[in-house]
C-alpha cells in the first residue's frame, strides 16, 4: 500500500481560526476505509459510524462517485485493506456502499478477511481465527 497515495490533504477548513489541512472526496472515504481496516481485531465502532456519516453527508451534498473511490483505492495499492471496513459499514447501514464498488474491492481482498473476520460467526465472537 501507498501511504502517501492515500492521504493527499488537499483542502483547508477554518476552524476557530486556525487553518487545518484536510481531505476531500474520495481520499477522505479511502483513508477512513483504510484506517478503520486496520483496526478489527479492537473493532471500533466509532469508526465504522464515522464512515457512514461521512458517506451519507457527502452523497447528499453530491452524489458520490464511488468508480473514483475505487480508482484512488487501487492507485494506492489499497483496494484490499479498505474491504473489511466497507463491508461492515453496508452490514451496520444497509445501502451505504455501492454494491459494485464493494464488489471491486471483494475480489481484491485477502481470502482470510473475506471468510473469517466478514463471514460466518462475524466480528468480535471468539474463536480459533480470533485473539482471546
Amino acid at each position: 500500500m501507498r501511504v502517501e497515495a492515500l492521504g493527499a490533504l488537499n483542502a483547508t477548513w477554518d476552524f476557530h481560526g486556525t487553518s487545518l489541512r484536510v481531505a476531500t472526496q474520495p481520499q477522505m472515504i479511502a483513508m477512513l476505509a483504510t484506517h478503520a481496516s486496520g483496526e478489527l481485531f479492537s473493532s471500533r465502532l466509532l469508526r465504522l459510524v464515522e464512515l457512514v456519516l461521512v458517506i451519507r453527508k457527502d452523497d447528499e451534498r453530491d452524489p458520490l462517485d464511488w468508480a473514483a473511490v475505487t480508482e484512488h483505492l487501487r492507485s494506492a495499492n489499497a483496494l484490499r485493506f479498505a474491504y473489511p471496513a466497507f463491508t461492515l459499514v453496508e452490514r451496520l447501514a444497509p445501502g451505504t456502499i455501492d454494491e459494485r464498488a464493494l464488489g471491486a474491492r471483494r475480489c481484491c481482498t485477502m481470502r482470510g478477511a473475506r471468510s473469517r473476520r466478514m463471514g460466518c460467526g462475524g466480528l468480535g465472537q471468539r474463536g480459533r481465527d480470533m485473539p482471546a
